[in-house]
């Protein structure tokens, strides 16, 4: 896949919605801002999705950052996708587990996150 000059890309489900199962981080200084600042909203408001918050961090940047918007075979989801897209092939192929199973991956890996932070801070 040729990235050209993006400093990240990820599926849309809408133009301000990311789809966080398949994306790619350039290994610059603006794409470590991004991921910077996604980390921040996500710590400081653990309500929020990770595609919301990864949406945020973006929008935030204004323009300082550059997105590449991935073609649907590089994030199918079979359910969702098979009958908007009839003719894509697959890439990267997702498998939807139940939303609450989810969810509590999410939180746990977020509060994983937060614990290995704050003991890296009381060393």
């Amino acid at each position: 896949m040729e990235t050209g000059p993006h400093d990240w890309g990820a599926y849309f489900r809408r133009w301000d919605l990311p789809y966080c199962g398949t994306m790619y981080f350039r290994n610059n200084a603006n794409a470590r801002r991004l991921v910077r600042l996604w980390e921040h909203f996500m710590d400081t408001q653990p309500e929020i999705e990770d595609e919301e918050g990864l949406f945020l961090a973006h929008r935030t940047l204004k323009g300082a950052v550059r997105c590449r918007f991935l073609e649907p075979r590089w994030c199918w989801m079979e359910d969702e996708m098979k009958s908007v897209y009839p003719f894509e092939e697959p890439i990267i192929w997702h498998h939807v587990v139940g939303d609450i199973d989810e969810r509590h991956r999410r939180a746990k890996l977020r509060n994983d996150r937060r614990l290995a932070r704050l003991e890296k801070e009381a060393r």
